[in-house]
């Protein structure tokens, strides 16, 4: 079965990300100027599609200038780090600055500059909600210094920011100075699926999530940060929770003092980021594969080549390439349009795919042209497959407009290392005996010849 990934074009991913509400950012990893920017970036910024493509991060980073933000991002572009996620301000057009939480990867394909990937989501009602609360709470804290007159309007004050709390999507979580639980809202009961009828106040927080049917994807250590802190001074904290379900959580973590610097209790919050961090998997994801067919695509192609020839010079193994495309492939995109083609394309992929064995790549490499690596004792190993490849797509039953139709391959087959002792050389020789087969008939395999 076709996966909706699989029939997905460029066009139609842009389009994808352009419904997303998150920003997304592309910039080059040298000059850091914006290379793509999808509908999210020019509604949180203000700009146009081409006045943001003409900017860089750090101009609407108030936070970063350019020499603090590429010493910012140095621990990505040299491998310390596999991603970064923090929160920093967007200035817009206007001039408005915005707070934002960004989840920021470098991503480096074979055969391209690098560039890197940022997420920007827009966090003005969480910092509102985080500023309702402090309010909230600094109004509960003056109110316990009152004289018993003022019972009635601490007693208004309680029930206005529980109903407050009630409400907000976040969890919510209350602990006292001695980290017993003072208050939990609804969001928070939900999010860890804690019946209500659990009472869990004046319980110790870390005692909290016993009551909870979800568990943790990570080790056992991997738990011990949630609900708690490593230090108790007034310090605030964030930490990530994957869990078994494939929910990504995180939780933040603030102290609360009382007018006179003494802390009286800590309020965590929790918000789910799981929509987001499936949108930065997708977006990795079509970094090195073919949004047509889910095959890899020719950077990711390139990259395990020249993997291959490096393995290959150490242990003294050889490998075949095989090169091919679709005979008399444009007629069907002239007569029938470019969606038969695209389901041309998609089948060849399909039936090819079974043929790959484990530890084998095939690659859509750009129009009909598809190539396999694999690791091969023999030279006849190597035309075996080539006949099962030519044999697979000529079998194909192609049906568009009640015309009947079957296609044919030309496939060429270059050796490591006897046909080229590098990628470019290997690529140029399978190309000659691809168009070679093609030049004799048609529906044919070659094995390159170097006379």
């Amino acid at each position: 079965m076709i996966s909706p990934l699989q029939v997905m074009g460029n066009d139609a991913f842009r389009a994808t990300l352009d419904l997303t509400l998150d920003a997304v950012f592309f910039f080059d990893a040298d000059s850091l100027r914006f290379i793509y920017v999808n509908q999210g970036a020019l509604d949180q910024t203000g700009y146009t599609r081409q006045q943001l493509l003409g900017l860089h991060p750090y101009d609407i980073k108030p936070d970063y200038p350019e020499a603090s933000f590429r010493e910012f991002i140095a621990p990505l572009q040299s491998g310390e780090l596999n991603s970064l996620r923090f929160e920093t301000r967007h200035r817009t057009r206007d001039g408005e600055d915005i707070p934002v939480e960004i989840f920021l990867q470098h991503i480096a394909p074979a055969g391209e500059p690098p560039r890197f990937v940022a997420i920007s989501h827009d966090i003005t009602p969480r910092q509102q909600a985080k500023n309702t609360l402090m309010r909230a709470l600094d109004q509960l804290s003056d109110s316990e210094q009152r004289q018993m007159e003022l019972l009635q309007l601490a007693q208004s004050e309680q029930n206005r920011m529980a109903a407050l709390l009630s409400a907000m999507r976040f969890g919510i979580l209350f602990t006292d100075q001695e980290g017993l639980v003072e208050y939990v809202n609804p969001a928070f009961r939900a999010m860890w699926a804690i019946d209500a009828d659990v009472n869990l106040i004046g319980h110790p927080c870390r005692e909290v999530l016993h009551h909870s049917a979800h568990r943790f994807s990570g080790p056992e250590h991997a738990s011990r940060q949630i609900l708690d802190t490593t230090d108790k001074r007034a310090i605030e904290e964030t930490v990530e929770l994957e869990l078994r379900d494939g929910r990504t959580l995180t939780q933040q973590s603030y102290p609360v003092g009382k007018s006179s610097g003494r802390i009286m209790g800590r309020l965590w919050i929790f918000e789910d980021i799981t929509q987001e961090r499936q949108t930065a998997a997708q977006l990795a994801y079509l970094a090195e594969h073919d949004a047509l067919t889910g095959l890899y695509n020719r950077h990711r192609f390139q990259e395990h080549l020249d993997r291959m020839i490096s393995n290959a010079r150490r242990s003294g193994a050889m490998f075949a390439l095989l090169y091919f495309d679709l005979d008399k492939f444009k007629p069907v995109n002239d007569r029938f349009g470019h969606r038969a083609g695209d389901t041309v394309l998609v089948s060849v992929g399909t039936a090819a795919s079974r043929l790959v064995r484990s530890g084998e790549m095939l690659a859509r490499l750009g129009g009909d042209e598809f190539a396999i690596l694999s690791e091969l004792s023999t030279e006849e190993d190597a035309v075996r497959l080539a006949e099962r490849i030519a044999d697979a797509i000529a079998n194909i039953p192609f049906q568009f407009n009640d015309t009947m139709l079957h296609l044919t391959s030309s496939i060429g087959v270059a050796l490591f290392p006897r046909d080229g002792g590098d990628a470019d050389e290997l690529v140029a020789h399978a190309d000659a005996a691809m168009y070679l087969a093609k030049k004799q008939g048609r529906n044919a395999w070659n094995i390159y010849r170097p006379d």
